[in-house]
């Protein structure tokens, strides 16, 4: 093995996942993370087949079973509550294991966290300098200290120091021009469906989390420029009037949030994601629009085939090549094909909206599951091929 000394920068989903696949394949690793300590902050987050699969192969499914829900179903309908469409997973994927798995940031943080020594942080720790040669990469922290590492991986978000340092200039990431808020509601119970509804150039998502509450996310479109949305519930109430039914109630109820996340959607890409034994991972290195439910599991997947090939390579710099070759086609068809959906569930245009709506309800299902299987079922780990339904 030729890789003994690895540092991840970035204790996000990304970045825990590595060092837990890294920790299991006997790779001394360590994460420097800016913030002073793990907080419950964010709000909830939902991982498709491909992303349990790999927890399952890492062996943290069932402690995530514990605390999140499995909702076999997704339904979409229009802003007065319209059904358009409802999604079986099961039967999309043929699948009896294909469920869309909702859990909070937080509780997702805390499974991740828990098999890793605290030895292993570095927190309130930043990077400020690296320097490589053939064989290792010398980093310099905030607090003064260098350290010697075999690889060092980027695992720091869209907004990557560490993307900055290896193309040593500010690679500024894409606006798509949408912008979102997210919270959680307590006490919001309604089903085991994750509902979506659509309008015009707006969208809001209402899925079920354990112990009655909710996670819900509000897009919509915006000029691409700097936007401060700020948290009045009444400004957000009166943007969103168009919706009825239940999307209305969870919107009336915006005021008894805390913790309420706000964001622009932002895409990264790049030509190539390393330079010799510093690589990227996530949205560090390919930042996508959420519109597959694909982002987090993406960097999930990265992590698992990074670990690997770092594990099986008797040199970095091949397992790096590797990482690459085996991730991008996968990574760029997705960024692509969430880019896409995005353009279509947010238009304003009248016509296209007819033309949405029409194609949502009407496309085949055969249709609909081939990308479908593609994105939950063309992932890494090989035992993704489940039993067939009958």
């Amino acid at each position: 093995m030729g890789t003994e000394q690895v540092l991840i920068v970035g204790g996000g989903i990304g970045g825990l996942t590595l060092a837990n696949a890294l920790s299991q394949r006997g790779i001394d690793v360590e994460i420097a993370e800016k913030a002073p300590e793990f907080l419950p902050i964010g709000a909830g987050i939902g991982l498709a087949l491909n992303a349990m699969s790999v927890f399952r192969e890492l062996g943290l499914k069932e402690e995530l079973d514990r605390v999140s829900r499995h909702l076999p179903e997704a339904s979409v309908c229009d802003h007065s509550t319209r059904d358009l469409r409802t999604m079986s997973f099961t039967r999309m994927l043929a699948c009896e294991e294909a469920v869309f798995t909702a859990i909070r940031r937080s509780d997702l943080q805390a499974v991740l966290t828990k098999p890793l020594p605290p030895a292993l942080f570095k927190m309130g720790t930043e990077v400020t300098e690296l320097t490589q040669n053939e064989d290792r990469v010398e980093v310099t922290f905030s607090d003064g200290k260098t350290s010697e590492y075999d690889v060092v991986i980027g695992a720091d978000g869209v907004h990557s120091s560490i993307r900055t340092m290896l193309f040593r200039r500010p690679t500024v990431a894409r606006r798509v021009g949408v912008a979102v808020w997210q919270f959680i509601l307590k006490d919001f119970p309604h089903g085991d469906r994750f509902r979506e509804s659509i309008g015009r150039g707006r969208r809001v998502g209402i899925i079920p989390l354990t112990a009655g509450d909710a996670y819900v996310f509000m897009t919509r479109n915006a000029a691409l420029a700097p936007i401060d949305w700020g948290s009045d519930p009444k400004s957000i109430q009166a943007d969103f009037s168009e919706f009825t039914g239940l999307c209305a109630e969870a919107i009336s109820r915006i005021n008894e949030v805390e913790g309420l996340v706000s964001r622009e959607f932002l895409e990264v890409h790049l030509p190539t994601w390393n330079r010799g034994r510093i690589v990227l991972l996530g949205d560090a290195a390919h930042a996508m629009t959420p519109n597959m439910g694909q982002g987090a599991a993406m960097a999930i997947e990265d992590a698992y085939v990074l670990a690997n090939c770092l594990a099986k390579a008797e040199r970095a710099e091949q397992a790096i090549r590797q990482y690459q070759t085996i991730r991008r086609k996968r990574v760029d068809w997705m960024q692509k094909q969430s880019g896409a959906i995005g353009w279509i569930m947010q238009s304003e245009s009248l016509f296209f909206r007819f033309v949405r709506d029409f194609f949502v309800r009407r496309i085949p299902d055969a249709i609909h599951a081939r990308g479908f299987r593609r994105a939950h079922l063309g992932g890494p780990v090989e035992q993704m091929t489940c039993p067939q339904t009958a």
